[in-house]
């Protein structure tokens, strides 16, 4: 299969049929769902829902874009750290991670 027929085969598929490693976490009264796309794709996209079985259609309820591969939260003493491959594969990193409010998130 040449490399455009496989772009056209991906865009094709839609954002949930492309979902891989992912993982979901309860804070408060919501549901985040953490989810990376193609392999290639060095991102984690983050969707919010008060309903842990429903997080729309496609990236409809997207609140926002991590720069992480495979990501899960690890909480630790109160405080969450979100862990990701590194870029070559070769280990994880791991960072705090400082939940904000929407009304203070900027774009998302």
């Amino acid at each position: 299969m040449s490399s455009e027929a496989r772009d056209q085969r991906r865009k094709a598929a839609g954002a949930w049929n492309r979902t891989q490693c992912p993982f979901v976490v309860r804070r408060n009264d919501w549901y985040y769902l953490f989810m990376m796309g193609w392999s290639s794709e060095f991102r984690t996209h983050v969707l919010a829902s008060g309903d842990p079985a429903d997080f729309g259609k496609g990236l409809a309820r997207e609140v926002t874009v991590l720069p992480a591969s495979a990501a899960e939260i690890i909480p630790v003493a109160g405080q969450d750290y979100v862990s990701s491959l590194q870029p070559d594969y070769a280990g994880i990193r791991i960072a705090p991670l400082r939940w904000q409010p929407a009304d203070q998130a900027g774009a998302h």
